[in-house]
């Protein structure tokens, strides 16, 4: 019985955290958190890249340019006032041209949309699972957030952005 628990642990660890065409996961998650957690483990001004194969987040950036890329996103014409008065954090999608594109060429790009869209359902079902809520938001200056990112935009794609939080 020890060695089967084990087995599905073993498993559990090499499960993929979605789908992928070819493998190739050319999807990034941006991880822009709005709430500050004073033991933050990479300050609470950082931009987090999620690394969904890994499992595990690294800090991109700090020093202002989480307040950038929120700028970008916060007050675009239409949008309510208080679009992210109870936002937790929000997730950037981004696809990776040279990954989507090096197996499959143009339709790669199309498989990239449609990785966008199991992540987000993805990080939906756990996040309400959690009691949050969820919002996808596409209006953004799409080379203004790039840069705020730190992104090369003729490289890297911002996609869709979701909004988390008890809404």
């Amino acid at each position: 019985a020890a060695q089967q628990g084990k087995a599905a642990d073993t498993g559990a660890q090499q499960a993929r955290p979605y789908a992928s065409a070819g493998g190739c996961y050319p999807m990034h998650a941006v991880l822009l958190p709005l709430l500050t957690v004073e033991e933050a483990p990479f300050g609470a001004d950082s931009i987090l890249h999620v690394a969904a194969q890994e499992r595990a987040l690294y800090a991109l950036s700090g020093h202002g340019a989480l307040n950038a890329a929120v700028t970008c996103l916060d007050g675009m014409p239409g949008q309510e006032a208080d679009t992210f008065a109870n936002a937790a954090f929000i997730i950037v999608y981004v696809i990776d041209l040279e990954v989507a594109t090096l197996r499959y060429a143009e339709r790669g790009y199309r498989f990239a949309l449609i990785e966008t869209g199991l992540m987000a359902q993805q990080a939906t079902l756990v996040t309400e699972q959690r009691g949050l809520r969820s919002c996808m938001f596409g209006g953004f200056p799409d080379a203004e957030l790039c840069a705020a990112l730190g992104l090369n935009p003729k490289k890297m794609l911002v996609c869709m952005t979701q909004i988390f939080g008890y809404l």
